[in-house]
């Protein structure tokens, strides 16, 4: 009886510091913004960046437009864990490579990789399906595009030349239509403007559109950020250390 007793005492011991491992292990979405905020963003990082206004995230697929320039399509999804809502930001097209060291800043040029189907954010003066306005699709191949793929970081607060991190609020102005980009609640696919079984209803559509506004407002909200080692102030500043690791995905 004694044995039976001290296999239940260790066993209910071990339950416990389970549980309490787990409460220690628990990260609310409050936790991840605060640890968020605190990151540089570097070249190299994927990111999930959240449109303010609506709360949806920029989103692609293998799905092309059924209009327009017929490229893959690019949308705003309302789910932050989706694994097609991470894009790889780089440098702009034409521009010397960037190290995973390097940090971004506010006005720098840009391109944005879309992680599972390595192509680009991009635009141009085609019609976009919903409301007309300057069509934003994913283009290129592994990686490689044109300069209708680079955009300017704008930060919302912070003068060019402002390191980026990972709590600022940005538009992106894209260089050749000087187009920000754009999305609204109000301009969900559906089956009216889509068709009965569309394959991207209940997204939005992600346009061009000519002023800045809340609604073209954007922020990180997640990512996988490269952190250089031993990285300090000075070291961001300078960006001469080459070695970086990948730290964990927020």
């Amino acid at each position: 009886m004694r044995y039976v007793t001290l296999a239940v005492i260790f066993a209910v011991t071990v339950l416990l510091q389970r549980v309490a491992l787990a409460d220690e292990l628990l990260v609310t979405p409050e936790d991840i913004a605060a640890e968020v905020g605190q990151k540089t963003v570097h070249y190299g990082t994927a990111l999930r960046l959240k449109n303010v206004a609506s709360g949806f995230h920029l989103h692609s697929h293998e799905v092309k437009y059924g209009t327009g320039s017929g490229q893959q399509s690019v949308t705003g999804m309302a789910d932050n864990h989706d694994s097609n809502s991470l894009w790889t930001i780089k440098e702009g097209q034409g521009s010397e490579p960037r190290l995973y060291t390097q940090p971004v800043r506010c006005g720098d040029i840009i391109r944005l990789e879309h992680c599972l189907t390595r192509r680009n954010l991009h635009s141009h003066e085609d019609r976009s399906p919903v409301s007309g306005r300057n069509e934003v699709s994913a283009y290129g191949e592994d990686g490689d595009g044109d300069e209708g793929d680079n955009w300017e970081l704008v930060c919302e607060s912070q003068p060019k030349g402002e390191l980026v991190k990972g709590n600022m609020s940005f538009h992106l102005l894209h260089v050749l239509t000087r187009r920000y980009l754009f999305t609204s609640r109000d301009l969900d696919f559906n089956a009216r403007n889509c068709g009965r079984n569309c394959p991207i209803g209940g997204q939005l559509e992600v346009s061009g559109d000519r002023d800045k506004s809340g609604r073209t407002r954007w922020q990180i909200t997640s990512g996988v950020f490269y952190i250089p080692k031993a990285s300090s102030s000075s070291d961001e500043e300078s960006s001469s250390s080459r070695d970086s690791h990948p730290d964990d995905e927020l």
